[in-house]
């Protein structure tokens, strides 16, 4: 039975992206590259303390490979910012979906570490969940103070 890091590493390399599990040549611990058509992902294990920490690294790597959000280290702040972004939402919608997120919150799962937990992610993740929530589904959002069924 793999872990679901080891799950998302499979995923990753099935869909022909390449998983280098050593430090990547940079000030990061993971890192997602694209060389013309070829993509692959380069992770230092140990920099992490568990598997919930590893797994959202290289989730977040791997989603800079599926929405195409490369940077170089030369490239200006806000573009850099705005790529990071889309591997954070990506990262957001398959580690937390919605359906989950308003069940989760329906369960009363208040503080975060409760919603840590539930969703096995770092804990400090969970505010930005909070925030590409609110910023992309503001409307089904307000909709929890009303009629949840209506999500």
């Amino acid at each position: 039975m793999f872990t679901p890091y080891e799950q998302a590493i499979v995923l990753a390399e099935d869909n022909g992206i390449m998983v280098f599990q050593e430090p990547p040549k940079s000030r990061f611990s993971a890192k997602a590259l694209r060389i013309n058509d070829t993509m692959g992902i380069f992770i230092d294990e140990s920099a992490f303390e568990n598997d919930i920490e590893r797994r959202y690294a290289f989730e977040h790597e791997l989603a800079h490979c599926e929405t195409g959000s490369f940077y170089k280290e030369d490239t200006p702040f806000v573009e850099c910012r705005r790529m990071d972004y889309r591997a954070k939402k990506r990262t957001v919608e398959k580690l937390v979906p919605f359906s989950q997120y308003v069940r989760t919150i329906i369960d009363g799962y208040i503080e975060e570490w409760e919603q840590a937990e539930k969703w096995d992610i770092p804990e400090w993740f969970v505010s930005i969940v909070h925030n590409i929530y609110a910023n992309t589904r503001w409307d089904d959002v307000q909709k929890l103070r009303g009629n949840v069924n209506d999500i």
